[in-house]
This record gives structure tokens, sequence and C-alpha cells, in this order.
């Protein structure tokens, strides 16, 4: 399976949240104009100046693509937004990639509407074609992708 549908999308997140619900992990499942999807605060960076770099992660079904999607902004603690060279400097691992602009992009948060930026969905099947025996896409899809952003995801959810 290398698309998802939003009804497995749903199904999936339910699941996931109940897992990070077990592990105090903080991802909420939230609703709003009838599209469901999942959403995270994490703290990325603490520096020595007492000031950090927070990112509010967003997984979202694709409409077109039929995937899930994580969308991310990142700001300081000060509530400023972290300027793009430090998001590639501080958040966005991709070696051996020579577009990183291929992978991660801006663009408009589908919800919400404010510049945000997303791994691409055109990846994603590809991406998960590797894993088309998974029981569950979306947190196949999370743990794939959480390196690219800076995002930690416990051991423990593929153990549950």
């Amino acid at each position: 399976v290398m698309t998802v549908s939003y009804d497995q999308f749903i199904l999936d997140c339910k699941h996931f949240t109940g897992i990070s619900d077990s592990l105090r992990d903080g991802w909420r499942l939230k609703q709003v104009d009838g599209i469901v999807y999942i959403a995270k605060t994490q703290i990325v960076q603490q520096n020595s100046d007492n000031t950090c770099i927070s990112c509010d992660y967003h997984v979202i079904h694709h409409v077109s693509y039929q995937v899930p999607v994580l969308y991310f902004t990142a700001c300081y603690n000060t509530g400023q937004v972290v300027p793009v060279d430090k998001i590639w400097s501080v958040l966005v691992s991709i070696d051996g990639i020579t577009d990183k602009w291929s992978m991660i992009s801006q663009t408009d948060h589908p919800i919400y509407s404010f510049p945000c930026y997303y791994v691409h969905p055109c990846h994603t099947a590809t991406l998960m074609k590797n894993h088309s025996k998974t029981s569950n896409y979306l947190l196949t899809y999370i743990t794939s992708v959480s390196p690219l952003v800076g995002l930690h995801v416990s051991i423990d959810y593929v153990q549950n």
C-alpha cells in the first residue's frame, strides 16, 4: 500500500494518539472544520542562554496524494519565527540529498493558512513502498520522516 484512505488515516490517528497517551508523549487528536489531524509541540533545541526553539508538528491527510503529510513551524521562546537558514542548520537533517527543497518546502498550512514547512508528499509513496506490509501506515510514516525535521519519536511506539 503506497497510499492511505482518509478513513484509514483517521483510524491510524486514533491508534497513534492512544499510544501517545499511554506514553504521555503529547500527540493530540484534533478536528477543525471536519478535518481530523494529529498535533504535537516539542522543544527541539535548548541553548545555554536559556533560549529554546520549539516546533509545532501537524500531520494531516493530503487529499490529492492520499498520504499523511507532516507540517511544522518553529519559533523561539520569545515568539520570533526561526529563520529559514536556522531551520536547515538546527532542525532538518537530510544527508546525501543535494536538493533539500525537494523534500522540505514552505507552504501555507492547509487548515490555518499560516506559512509553515512541510515534508513534501510527492516522495511519501516512494518512501512507504519499502513498508508495504505495515499495520499502521501513519506510525511508519512518522517514524520514517521524523529524523528529517528534528522530531523525536520514542522506540516505544513500535513496541506497543
